[in-house]
């Protein structure tokens, strides 16, 4: 699957919630995060958006996203008849981080790790649930055999940054053992019926992890 652009979006969602139905995901896409400076970036947005209607900015946008010939004629067209004010509300989501929160009747997270061998930041969304202050995800990789990268970077270093909606903070993540662990697995099942479907998939058991919100100055 390859997403360009503002069908980025589309690609990055299905890749979380349906990792079983996708074995590669390639993006060109400057909304797969959060736009810094989103006031300044809402007005340039604005006051450009007529030149995504012109089929020559098109084609040079086009041509900087490494979009193939093959699919060309398919991104002119959306991009020459996308509304103006489409462009611009899905900036100002994207910015704000109200884009994804809640899909398909879950609501989502973004997760940032640090990865564990590059030590550069990683993003990920998430299914999550609440368990009291508490946020829960699960490390289910679609039932893989392989745990996903993200828990993997957190085993390294647990100090984690977390998104929800808007709201972006500091969190420790401890993996979740026991009855406690089986409690969580139960809550999160019921928000997601696939979790279930995944377990019996692979041998591994399947990681459930607490994000624990660190008190500013903490």
């Amino acid at each position: 699957m390859a997403g360009f652009s503002l069908g980025a979006q589309l690609a990055l969602e299905l890749a979380a919630f349906h990792p079983e139905v996708v074995t590669r995901v390639v993006i060109t896409s400057a909304l797969t995060q959060g736009i810094p400076l989103p006031g300044l970036s809402h007005w340039l947005v604005r006051l450009t958006a007529p030149l995504a209607r012109q089929t020559w900015f098109a084609k040079l946008q086009a041509k900087s996203l490494y979009i193939p010939d093959d699919l060309l004629d398919d991104y002119i067209r959306t991009s020459t008849t996308l509304p103006g004010e489409s462009l611009i509300a899905l900036t100002r989501a994207n910015a704000d981080g109200r884009k994804g929160h809640r899909r398909w009747g879950v609501t989502t997270l973004l997760l940032t790790t640090r990865g564990r061998v590059s030590g550069l930041p990683r993003r990920t969304a998430l299914i999550y649930g609440t368990d009291g202050e508490r946020l829960i995800v699960v490390g289910s990789n679609g039932g893989g055999e392989e745990h996903p990268a993200w828990y993997l970077n957190l085993l390294a270093d647990p100090a984690v940054e977390v998104q929800v909606a808007a709201d972006r903070f500091a969190a420790r993540a401890v993996e979740a053992e026991g009855e406690e662990r089986e409690r969580l697995w139960g809550l999160m099942a019921g928000l997601w019926k696939d979790y279930e479907r995944y377990r019996t998939k692979t041998s591994r058991r399947i990681p459930v992890v607490i994000l624990e919100r660190v008190p500013a100055g903490g």
